[in-house]
């Protein structure tokens, strides 16, 4: 991730990056792990490096990042500032959204809607910001989730959506199934044709389970040999033995080892 744009003329008084989202607490620890063992790596005089300079620049970025990337810490009066948008921004944008109902049954009037929510990705990014801050150092991974916010019931008409969902009815015990049977139902009996054509439909679902079940197992797929690792002469360690010869025939400090016994032989 690339470093978050500071803004100097934020209101809340701290620069909060318009384009891209502080890190996460999660993120915030790999970083931290990943300096520590850049760090124990360079100290340690027994670790072999093939390149000291390259591995310093590694540390100096994952610094870099984990200062610039990770939400601030804030004094009093801004945290103040910083809850309070954060409460109007939330029910702005939840104002916006498409309902939970309405993202899994596309009613009409959904699909526009949901351009529109799109339209408040900037809003979207800011609130996460915001309760980065708010919440820095809390486990929680959706703290700055923006689904949190999407709203359960819908207010669009569900008639003729792409996805209607299920169908709900009484249990014929009730006495308000009994009372309705037939202006919910119609009345009378089942109608003989449809009752004919569900049961042809069964029968050829269970003639299809009982081919499936008598089809022949597909035999397992062989195991994978595992890898054999293989040591150049200058000690990196290599995928396979061909992998270690191939390394030697391009790192110098292997080709002085195989010089040397030639040397020492003339």
């Amino acid at each position: 991730m690339s470093a978050a744009p500071a803004v100097t003329d934020d209101p809340t008084g701290v620069p909060i990056p318009k384009n891209a989202t502080y890190i996460s607490h999660r993120e915030v620890q790999e970083w931290s792990a990943e300096i520590s063992s850049l760090e124990a790596t360079l100290s340690d005089p027994g670790a072999r490096l093939e390149d000291r300079g390259e591995v310093t620049q590694q540390l100096k970025r994952a610094k870099h990042a984990l200062d610039t990337e990770s939400p601030p810490d804030v004094t009093p009066a801004q945290r103040d500032a910083i809850a309070k948008e954060a409460v109007e921004l939330r029910e702005k944008i939840r104002g916006q959204m498409c309902s939970q109902e309405e993202m899994r049954k596309a009613p009409p009037g959904a699909i526009g809607k949901h351009f529109k929510e799109r339209e408040m990705i900037p809003l979207h990014l800011r609130w996460k910001n915001l309760m980065r801050i708010l919440h820095k150092g809390d486990p929680n991974p959706d703290v700055a989730n923006i689904e949190m916010l999407r709203p359960k019931e819908s207010t669009i008409n569900m008639d003729n959506a792409v996805i209607p969902g299920k169908q709900f009815f009484l249990s014929p015990d009730t006495q308000q199934y009994k009372d309705n049977y037939d202006q919910t139902f119609g009345g009378g009996e089942a109608d003989p044709s449809e009752v004919a054509a569900l049961r042809e439909q069964l029968a050829r679902l269970e003639k299809l389970v009982a081919e499936k079940a008598a089809a022949p197992a597909v035999a397992p797929a062989k195991p994978k040999r595992p890898r054999v690792m293989a040591d150049a002469p200058c000690g990196k360690t290599c995928g396979s033995k061909a992998g270690a010869l191939a390394h030697a025939r391009s790192c110098q400090k292997c080709k002085a080892i195989a010089a040397a016994p030639e040397e020492e032989a003339a």
